[in-house]
Protein backbone atom coordinates (compact mmCIF):
# COMPACT_ATOMS: atom_id res chain seq x y z
CA UNK A 1 0.00 0.00 0.00
CA UNK A 2 2.71 2.35 0.75
CA UNK A 3 4.80 1.52 -2.38
CA UNK A 4 1.59 2.42 -4.49
CA UNK A 5 1.14 5.80 -2.55
CA UNK A 6 4.39 6.90 -2.97
CA UNK A 7 4.58 6.29 -7.08
CA UNK A 8 1.50 7.67 -7.37
CA UNK A 9 2.61 10.39 -5.37
CA UNK A 10 5.72 10.87 -7.64
CA UNK A 11 4.17 10.61 -10.85
CA UNK A 12 1.79 13.81 -9.67
CA UNK A 13 5.35 15.46 -8.52
CA UNK A 14 6.71 15.30 -11.93
CA UNK A 15 3.53 16.30 -14.03
CA UNK A 16 3.70 19.14 -11.58
CA UNK A 17 7.46 19.93 -12.14
CA UNK A 18 7.15 19.84 -15.55
CA UNK A 19 4.02 21.97 -15.98
CA UNK A 20 6.20 24.65 -14.01
CA UNK A 21 9.11 24.48 -15.76
CA UNK A 22 7.31 24.60 -19.18
CA UNK A 23 5.77 27.98 -17.92
CA UNK A 24 8.79 29.55 -17.23
CA UNK A 25 10.47 28.96 -20.52
CA UNK A 26 7.60 29.97 -21.99
CA UNK A 27 7.66 32.97 -20.28
CA UNK A 28 10.95 33.21 -20.90
CA UNK A 29 10.49 33.22 -24.60
CA UNK A 30 7.58 36.08 -24.99
CA UNK A 31 10.07 38.05 -22.68
CA UNK A 32 10.72 41.51 -24.50
CA UNK A 33 14.11 41.93 -26.57
CA UNK A 34 14.58 45.72 -25.87
CA UNK A 35 14.27 46.89 -22.25
CA UNK A 36 14.36 50.82 -22.43
CA UNK A 37 15.65 52.90 -19.51
CA UNK A 38 15.55 56.50 -19.30
CA UNK A 39 17.76 58.67 -17.64
CA UNK A 40 18.59 62.30 -16.96
CA UNK A 41 20.54 62.88 -19.96
CA UNK A 42 20.50 59.55 -22.34
CA UNK A 43 18.87 57.19 -23.23
CA UNK A 44 20.01 53.13 -22.60
CA UNK A 45 18.64 50.63 -24.62
CA UNK A 46 19.52 46.86 -23.47
CA UNK A 47 19.14 44.31 -26.70
CA UNK A 48 18.47 40.52 -24.97
CA UNK A 49 19.85 38.63 -27.94
CA UNK A 50 23.55 37.39 -29.06
CA UNK A 51 26.09 39.43 -30.04
CA UNK A 52 26.45 37.25 -33.08
CA UNK A 53 22.59 37.67 -34.44
CA UNK A 54 22.94 41.47 -34.59
CA UNK A 55 25.08 44.68 -36.15
CA UNK A 56 24.54 47.63 -34.17
CA UNK A 57 25.56 51.35 -36.13
CA UNK A 58 25.46 54.94 -35.49
CA UNK A 59 26.53 58.41 -34.99
CA UNK A 60 24.98 61.39 -33.68
CA UNK A 61 22.60 61.85 -36.61
CA UNK A 62 21.04 58.06 -36.78
CA UNK A 63 21.37 54.57 -35.20
CA UNK A 64 20.40 51.33 -37.06
CA UNK A 65 20.04 47.60 -36.00
CA UNK A 66 20.82 45.13 -38.64
CA UNK A 67 20.12 41.72 -38.52
CA UNK A 68 19.85 38.91 -41.10
CA UNK A 69 17.86 36.66 -38.77
CA UNK A 70 13.96 37.40 -39.93
CA UNK A 71 12.20 36.03 -36.81
CA UNK A 72 14.33 38.23 -34.42
CA UNK A 73 13.57 40.91 -36.82
CA UNK A 74 9.80 40.23 -36.31
CA UNK A 75 10.10 40.23 -32.81
CA UNK A 76 12.54 43.74 -32.93
CA UNK A 77 10.00 45.73 -34.60
CA UNK A 78 7.14 44.20 -32.91
CA UNK A 79 8.62 45.26 -29.49
CA UNK A 80 9.76 48.71 -30.95
CA UNK A 81 6.03 49.35 -32.06
CA UNK A 82 5.03 48.33 -28.48
CA UNK A 83 7.18 50.54 -26.50
CA UNK A 84 6.84 54.36 -25.53
CA UNK A 85 9.43 56.30 -27.84
CA UNK A 86 10.73 59.62 -27.09
CA UNK A 87 10.67 61.90 -29.20
CA UNK A 88 13.66 63.63 -28.07
CA UNK A 89 15.67 60.98 -29.40
CA UNK A 90 13.97 59.64 -32.49
CA UNK A 91 12.51 62.07 -35.23
CA UNK A 92 11.71 58.58 -37.39
CA UNK A 93 11.48 55.15 -37.86
CA UNK A 94 12.34 53.10 -41.07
Amino acid sequence: MKQEVSVTMAAKTFKILTLLISISFNSSISAKLILQEKMKKNLRWELKVPKKQVLLEGNQSYFSIKTLNFQLYRELVSDLKKMDLDESYFKKFY
